[in-house]
């Protein structure tokens, strides 16, 4: 099964704080980098998403895709 477009980064293994990142649903150990921009409910409303400045670095698991968020 693929989640991803071939585009997208190859999968790779993640070092947090000193320990490798593990899928908390399938304790896979791949995973695909993914940068997004957090969208507040007020912002959302009045479409003002280019004032957003808050990002997120998302881990998805190559096996069960399960996205893993952490805050920048």
């Amino acid at each position: 099964m693929k989640f991803f477009k071939s585009s997208e980064s190859d999968p790779v293994c993640i070092d947090i704080k000193g320990k490798q990142l593990q899928c908390t649903v399938c304790g896979h150990e791949y995973f695909y980098k993914k940068e997004v921009y957090l969208m507040t409910g007020l912002l959302a409303r009045f479409d003002l998403s280019s004032a957003n400045q808050r990002k997120a670095t998302c881990y998805i698991c190559r096996n069960c895709a399960y996205m893993h968020w952490f805050s920048i």
